[in-house]
């Protein structure tokens, strides 16, 4: 029997870095790679372009729908993946284990979540699953399409993304001069331009050709047992944008080290782009993508927030003051908003 009315921790997924920003840590920080020596073998799952949500099943059977920051519920939602949810919930209950929880992870997407991707012209909104936490929790994460499967079968609206180009796999040394490791970053840019060009997977599983937003790149293949899978995932993995969705305004959607700018300026405009405060906003707005002025004050403070943990690399490799660097940033992005909502 379920209890409708228990307080649940709501556990987000991890954030997702760029990949100079993982080289960055593992150097300073050598324990990061264990499993691993500095050559990690990575997979690809396709980055889609919609809302991050969870269900968590505890050993109770209750189920919560979640997105990146908060649970959620019918009256209290995000791009009406809670009320999806809903009518799914004795199926998800099924998942559940004793003692610790299920979550399901994956991108709640479709009309109307976002914009100008390829699965905008769906018939209905999806949830794609790309990872779980399954019972050992700490122990155990659960990314290979396969045993997703499993999970979701027969349910509804679910679907699971498979590995990348038919588990292409791209050894990276992390450790490596940049120069070193470019010709799998040449492959993985050319990829990313080709998924931003059409999303293979919208493509050939709803047989709708348009813009993907890029990859997300899943360190497998550990050469000796790992104590954490989760942690050693959220340390290892990376994402590689697309032009038209980069939160950083670089040459490459990845590269081997950050971009290095003259001037606070520069930094604002190389930072502050419509892909990040279109992100802004939807976050402050439940989802939806609307000029608000009563929100400006909740969106510059989202917007400094994700400025400061995203983009520490650029501003200490352009030797900037970091202060004046976001008060650029601030300006910027306020100028912008204004000027959205004042032509809506």
């Amino acid at each position: 029997m379920t209890d409708e009315n228990k307080q649940v921790e709501h556990i987000a997924w991890t954030s997702i870095e760029s990949l100079h920003n993982v080289r960055k840590a593992v150097m300073k920080y050598p324990h990061l790679l264990a499993g691993y020596d500095s050559v990690v073998r990575y997979q690809a799952k396709v980055k889609l372009h919609g809302t991050n949500a969870g269900i968590r099943i505890d050993s109770d059977g209750t189920v919560t729908a979640m997105s990146r920051s908060a649970c959620l519920t019918p009256e209290s939602d995000n791009a009406g993946f809670a009320k999806w949810v809903e009518p799914r919930k004795q199926q998800f209950a099924k998942l559940a284990s004793p003692n610790t929880p299920v979550i399901i992870y994956g991108e709640w997407a479709g009309p109307g979540i976002q914009k100008g991707v390829a699965l905008n012209a769906l018939s209905e909104r999806i949830f794609a699953v790309f990872a779980a936490r399954l019972p050992g929790f700490t122990l155990n994460l659960l990314t290979d399409p396969e045993g997703l499967r499993v999970l979701v079968d027969g349910i509804e609206g679910c679907y699971v993304l498979p590995w990348f180009n038919n588990g292409e796999k791209f050894e990276i040394d992390l450790t490596a001069p940049g120069e070193n490791i470019q010709g799998v970053l040449d492959r993985i840019n050319a990829h990313v331009e080709a998924v931003e060009t059409c999303d293979p997977w919208c493509s050939a599983l709803f047989g709708v050709r348009g813009v993907g937003e890029g990859l997300v790149f899943y360190p497998v293949d550990p050469k000796e047992s790992l104590n954490d899978e989760y942690t050693s995932f959220s340390n290892l993995c990376f994402k590689a944008k697309g032009s038209l969705h980069k939160n950083i305004a670089k040459s490459k959607p990845v590269q081997a080290d950050p971009t290095v700018v003259e001037n606070v300026a520069n930094f604002a405009k190389l930072v502050v782009t419509p892909a990040r405060i279109e992100q802004g906003v939807r976050q402050v707005n439940g989802g939806e993508f609307v000029y608000d002025t009563k929100q400006l004050g909740e969106f510059m403070k989202w917007l400094n927030a994700d400025i400061l943990k995203e983009t520490k690399d650029e501003i200490e490799a352009s030797g900037l003051d970091e202060k004046q660097a976001l008060r650029a940033c601030m300006e910027l992005a306020r100028k912008q908003f204004l000027y959205e909502a004042g032509r809506t």
